[in-house]
């Protein structure tokens, strides 16, 4: 009698827990179908907000694939299409057949075509706004004050010559003096000639294009001259000197007639 007691109760126990799993089990069926139940009324009267609560608590209790499609369907009707993808893909990866699989797949897809429309809705609104903002008329500026009146010193002017015209002189002296020289040597080759075959028409010849060399010669000498008096009143600092300094040529009337008088100081 004292060796059957313990197997006895064991035997008790281990029927007590058989028992008590389906019991919990039937009550968490019982909760989950409650909260659909109370989902699917709140559903039909476009309640959201409790149809998405009652539909995920169902979920929680019993994990059947039909409250979770039930969940996605809430939160894209609330236009909560984010939440929905994420919720239909999770109803995809449950026991599902291939045919539920690609229903989820589908309403995907609506759901994300649903976000690209409301995307470039928005997108569509902003630049309306900007474009509006931008053809408002804005207000005039205030004009600038206007700058202090500047007193106007007195233009200075150079009493001397500027260097560009003894560098005219220079080329000018140089030419001529070229000329001259060429002028020379062909003189010089005539008189070979003339000497090798005299003839009248190279005497003639060879007597004018000596008078050339010589006025060419002549011509050279006055350039020179004339560059060395340019170079003389030529305002080499390239500043505007002052009235009282400077020398200056200028035409005059002397006793005796007309003169060219140099005047300024040093």
């Amino acid at each position: 009698m004292t060796n059957r007691t313990p197997r006895t109760l064991l035997i008790c126990l281990t029927l007590s827990a058989l028992a008590l799993g389906p019991l919990d089990a039937s009550a968490d069926e019982a909760a989950a179908s409650a909260h659909a139940q109370k989902g699917q009324v709140a559903y039909d009267v476009q309640n959201w907000e409790v149809a998405a609560k009652e539909f995920e608590a169902a979920y929680q209790a019993d994990q059947k694939p039909e409250y979770l499609w039930s969940l996605a369907q809430v939160h894209r009707l609330r236009g909560d299409c984010r939440t929905a993808i994420r919720t239909y893909k999770a109803f995809q990866r449950t026991e599902v057949t291939p045919n539920q699989a690609n229903t989820a797949e589908m309403m995907v897809t609506k759901c994300e075509a649903e976000i690209a429309k409301q995307e470039a809705k928005e997108a569509q609104a902003e630049a309306a706004a900007t474009a509006q903002q931008r053809s408002e008329p804005q207000a005039p500026a205030s004009p600038p004050p206007p700058p202090p009146e500047a007193t106007e010193a007195p233009e200075e002017t150079s009493d001397g010559l500027g260097a560009g015209w003894f560098i005219t002189g220079v080329g000018l002296t140089l030419a001529l003096g070229a000329t001259a020289t060429w002028s020379g040597l062909d003189v010089r080759a005539q008189r070979t000639d003339y000497e090798e075959n005299p003839t009248r028409d190279r005497y003639l010849a060879g007597k004018d294009d000596e008078q050339r060399t010589n006025i060419l010669f002549g011509a050279t000498a006055v350039a020179a001259v004339g560059t060395g008096l340019i170079a003389i009143f030529t305002d080499w600092s390239g500043e505007p000197a002052s009235r009282e300094q400077g020398l200056r040529l200028r035409p005059g009337v002397a006793t005796d007639g007309g003169a060219l008088l140099l005047t300024g100081a040093f």
